[in-house]
């Protein structure tokens, strides 16, 4: 439940403050001299005396009474205690900066809050392969290997890319992401734990071939498609599109030969000895 709250505001009028000064008697406060002193204490002759120092030269023997770093802290007290004494009010309490100090500040501000790192423009994803499966029944090697052999594939492995991206308006790719989805089918023989021990065995080093010729599938997929998003950005639509088709059949054509070179993974291992029992 969402609760509103309200600020409310007052206002309050004080009364009038005359600024003209008090009548009565005011005791009047002197200079040195003798004459009426201003709000320093002096008169306005003593004032000008004060302000005219003469200045002395420079003895080449004499050491400067002043140290030849001043640090921050004693520099801003010395013109404190000048200030204090030319205006008769305390300002003890004003921060004052001298130029290295100014100039930390600058360099604070030009330097500022890192930089997000920037996106890029084109990306490629290939996610990890879904496996899926396919029944398999038979009580003995050779009767589930009489069932593997009739389909088309013992195992299959799928690609799926989508392209996503966005273009300016003369038609150009500005970004660009490619998403893979692959899947993996593989037999799924519920009847091999009942099966002898040498016919298991046998049975594991099939599954185990037919999982490595898969596999050599799905590294296809990324040989060929890795870093497609980013090669699509700044072509036109019609270019992107084109790559894409492109880069899938070229990627089609590598996993024919792949499976030409190896048999479909028969010279690999993927054949049962349906011999052992």
């Amino acid at each position: 439940m969402a609760k509103r709250s309200e600020s409310k505001s007052k206002s309050v009028s004080a009364p009038a403050r005359s600024l003209m000064p008090a009548r009565g008697n005011i005791a009047q406060r002197k200079c040195a001299c003798g004459a009426a002193a201003g709000m320093s204490g002096e008169c306005e002759e003593c004032g000008k005396k004060q302000l005219m120092v003469p200045q002395r030269p420079a003895d080449r023997n004499e050491t400067s009474a002043l140290p030849s770093k001043v640090n921050a802290t004693d520099s801003a007290a010395g013109t404190h205690a000048a200030m204090d004494s030319r205006f008769g009010h305390d300002f003890g309490r004003i921060q004052l900066f001298g130029p290295a100090q100014r100039g930390a500040g600058e360099a604070s501000k030009k330097k500022g809050a890192p930089k997000a790192a920037k996106k890029p423009a084109g990306t490629t994803s290939i996610g990890a392969p879904v496996r899926k499966t396919y029944p398999v029944s038979g009580a003995t090697l050779a009767e589930a290997a009489t069932e593997i052999e009739a389909r088309d594939e013992a195992g299959l492995t799928e690609w799926n890319p989508k392209l996503d991206y966005k273009t300016d308006d003369q038609g150009v790719v500005t970004s660009a992401t490619v998403v893979v989805d692959l899947t993996v089918t593989m037999p799924d023989w519920p009847g091999a734990a009942k099966l002898a021990k040498a016919a298991r065995a046998e049975w594991d080093r099939f599954y185990g071939a037919l999982q490595r010729h898969e596999q050599g599938h799905v590294d296809l997929a990324h040989k060929f498609l890795s870093g497609l998003g980013s090669s699509l950005v700044g072509k036109t639509e019609a270019e992107a599109n084109a790559a894409l088709n492109e880069a899938v059949q070229k990627l089609q054509e590598a996993s024919d030969a792949y499976d030409v070179d190896t048999d479909h993974g028969r010279n690999r291992g993927t054949v049962m000895d349906t011999s052992i029992k």
